[in-house]
C-alpha cells in the first residue's frame, strides 16, 4: 500500500483515506471492485493498492462495479444463507428472503452451525 504522490496510471487500484470501498481506475473512471476474489482474477493485488485523499478519489468519475468473480456455491434446498443485510432460505434453487430472521429461531431443529455467509456481491449475482 502507498500513498499517492502524483496522478495515478490507468490499472491503477485506488481507495480513499476515509474509504471502505476500493477501486480499479480505467479510461480516467474508477471501477469499485466488489471483492479480493475479484481484484485477484482482474489481476490485481492489494499490494498495488494507492491511497488517494478522498477530494483526489471523489474527482474521478464513477463508472460500473465490476462484477463479481467469485463462483457461485452449490446451495442445498433449505439452507440458510446470511448476507451483510438480509438473511435467505434456498426454495427450489432459489434464494427467497426472510422477512422475520427471528422465525428460524423458533423452527425445530434449527442449527446455526448451518447457516452459511456469503457477501452481497455474491448474493446479487446469484438473484
Amino acid at each position: 500500500m502507498s500513498e499517492s504522490t502524483s496522478v495515478p496510471q490507468n490499472r491503477s487500484l485506488v481507495t480513499g483515506r476515509t474509504s471502505h470501498q476500493i477501486y480499479v481506475l480505467e479510461d480516467g473512471k474508477r471501477r469499485w471492485i466488489p471483492d479480493l476474489w475479484t481484484m485477484h482474477a482482474i489481476g490485481l493485488s492489494p499490494a498495488d493498492l494507492v491511497i488517494l485523499d478522498d477530494d483526489e478519489l471523489e474527482a474521478s468519475e464513477l463508472s460500473d462495479a465490476i462484477p463479481s468473480e467469485v463462483p457461485t456455491p452449490e446451495l442445498p434446498e433449505g439452507g440458510i444463507i446470511e448476507s451483510e443485510n438480509d438473511v435467505f432460505i434456498v426454495q427450489d434453487g432459489r434464494l427467497v428472503i426472510v422477512d422475520n430472521p427471528q422465525t428460524l429461531l423458533t423452527g425445530n431443529g434449527f442449527d446455526p452451525s448451518k447457516v452459511t455467509w456469503l457477501p452481497e456481491s455474491v448474493i446479487r449475482s446469484m438473484q
